[in-house]
């Protein structure tokens, strides 16, 4: 019986560009997942429970990680505090990680340039068997937070020194390593038996198989003809998976809850040179677009929140009733605005895009645009584009800072500093509720963001591999599937 896992994956780099300190897309945080731990992880269930800390807790205001013992990487290194400690340290020379600020929590005002640098928040104990985080209270997300993949324990040894580059994707702490690597994105994953997730039950060896570029259903047609074994829930398949499931025998399929939010985003630009009710007409029929071609597809659904009614932060049924009534404004007819770009809108054909917006004009760039670096690679600015990520029914740190780093809710860059200090302050989770209620609100009344679709994220094996994978989150550990 074959222990080898193929997998399509839409990554098309070699394992030296995925690095925790640089997180922008969903297939980055699912690569680094499967060859690094944190501290701390959520179960499938959605609880917090023990990674490399076996155990964590407050002493006081101090959060105190006690590190495994006995727990090395593939060539025989231990794993203790210290590796801990140098890795946040590099997350926070580096700077700019999108799922939470750590840095100005553990050590404020201190500019941190080295590996060697001190920062008052962080100290070792017991020789190196504990990291030991100090505050002058106790941080509600602070667990929440550290299980993301930012925050990754990472062997000093696979550090360089000098520019702090990892250098070794060979000595990693998660259940696999890098065993052969590839410029294409052709990489090969071998597990590490002295790992806590280890099983003889999971996949000993993984091939990852790059997808072919600006072709949805490659994988798809892969599996079929038995060149593939699993399907990741960040695959552009999406919804194909669902229908292949119902049509090979031999695929064993996972859903997610709706978690899989589409959603049309104003940006800066847009925001500017549009009126609210050319941003209301547009959205109106971009969405009905949308919603035409996308219902007929297994999983979707139409939503008018970002966050489920049923989430932390969903509105009340008199703001949506005020949304509603919003989003029945004026139509202000055709043509619209000169020049009007809208990146990655999928959701239609050309000829009915052409029909709706005559001097409209929809690239498919394959990347949020939130960088400048991106205007510049893929032309001009958009004045809007469709948003594909997460969203979620649990409260979540991570990606209330990766929204706000993505100018995704609509609040100004001062206020949104004050606004992410008070929302993490504050230790009431009604209270908190309400203050992403608030900000949730306004950026829908003020027609920044308008959702247009959820469905589930889905993934599928082929058998007799099973998968157990959370339907909390649209994450996808390879260690997770077993026979």
């Amino acid at each position: 019986m074959s222990t080898i896992l193929r997998v399509a994956f839409p990554g098309r780099v070699s394992a030296s560009k995925y690095d925790p300190a640089k997180i922008e897309y969903a297939m980055e945080y699912t690569f680094l997942q499967n060859i690094y731990s944190p501290l701390i992880e959520y179960s499938v269930s959605g609880e917090l429970v023990s990674a490399i800390a076996e155990r964590f807790g407050w002493r006081g205001t101090n959060a105190v990680f006690q590190i495994r013992k006995g727990l090395k990487t593939i060539d025989g290194d231990t794993v203790n505090a210290y590796d801990a400690e140098a890795s946040l340290k590099r997350l926070f020379v580096i700077g700019g990680n999108t799922h939470g600020d750590l840095k100005n929590l553990l050590c404020p005002g201190t500019r941190l340039k080295s590996l060697q640098s001190v920062c008052e928040g962080i100290a070792v104990e017991n020789n190196g068997t504990d990291l030991v985080l100090k505050f002058k209270k106790k941080k509600t997300f602070l667990f929440p937070m550290l299980a993301a993949m930012d925050f990754v324990v990472i062997p000093r040894k696979a550090i360089d020194p000098a520019t702090l580059k990892i250098k070794d994707y060979r000595n990693t702490t998660g259940p696999y390593f890098v065993s052969k690597d590839g410029a294409d994105g052709n990489i090969t994953l071998s597990v590490n038996p002295g790992h806590f997730h280890w099983s003889p039950k999971i996949p000993q060896k993984v091939i990852i198989i790059p997808s072919k570029k600006g072709d949805a259903l490659w994988s798809v047609r892969m599996f079929s003809a038995r060149k593939i074994d699993h399907i990741t829930n960040k695959d552009s398949s999406d919804w194909a998976k669902i229908n292949l499931a119902k049509e090979d025998t031999e695929a064993s399929l996972h859903l997610t809850y709706p978690i899989y939010l589409h959603a049309l985003v104003f940006t800066k630009k847009g925001m500017k040179r549009l009126s609210e009710n050319e941003r209301i007409t547009i959205a109106r029929r971009l969405k009905s677009l949308f919603l035409k071609n996308y219902l007929k597809r297994p999983g979707f659904e139409e939503t008018k929140q970002v966050i489920p009614v049923f989430g932390e932060g969903g509105l009340s049924r008199k703001q949506l009733a005020d949304i509603e009534k919003k989003s029945g404004g004026v139509d202000t007819g055709k043509p619209f605005v000169k020049g009007f770009i809208c990146w990655n809108f999928f959701g239609a054909s050309d000829l009915e895009l052409k029909k709706e917006f005559p001097n409209g004009q929809f690239p498919w760039t394959g990347v949020i645009p939130d960088f400048v670096k991106d205007f510049r690679e893929h032309g001009k600015e958009p004045d809007c584009y469709l948003f594909r990520g997460d969203t979620g029914f649990q409260e979540d740190i991570g990606f209330i800072y990766y929204y706000s780093g993505l100018d995704f809710f609509n609040i100004g860059e001062a206020d949104k500093k004050r606004w992410l200090d008070k929302y993490i302050s504050t230790r009431s989770k009604s209270e908190r509720s309400g203050l992403l209620r608030a900000i949730h609100y306004k950026t829908l009344l003020d027609v920044k963001v308008v959702p247009v679709a959820v469905a589930p994220y889905s993934a599928v094996v082929r058998k007799p591999w099973r998968m157990s994978l959370s339907k909390f989150h649209a994450n996808n550990p390879i260690w997770r599937i077993h026979r």
